[in-house]
């Protein structure tokens, strides 16, 4: 996203005018299909977002992401687990 940002910040440079709506399209756009649901929730709540709050709740929701999905392995771990060693025999 900073990417995104900064090669805003030039085209601006530059003499480009591109409205603030377009600019969070972009970035959204850029975005892996890991926010394919911030992005459905943007598209169906429309919120007036400017690249800063954008990039706030964009954060937010990586550290959501991230937080599940060491959730997820330490249950995988757990799952692993419980699985009973195999006798041997004599």
């Amino acid at each position: 996203m900073m990417k995104v940002i900064a090669y805003l910040n030039e085209l601006e440079i530059f003499g480009a005018e591109i409205d603030c709506d377009t600019q969070i399209d972009m970035v959204l756009n850029t975005l892996s299909d890991t926010f394919n649901q911030f992005k459905i929730d943007h598209e169906i709540r429309r919120k007036d977002y400017t690249l800063t709050g954008l990039m706030k709740d964009l954060q937010i929701t990586e550290n959501i992401l991230k937080k599940n999905k060491s959730g997820l392995a330490e249950a995988n771990v757990a799952q692993a687990s419980s699985s009973k060693p195999k006798s041997k025999g004599k």
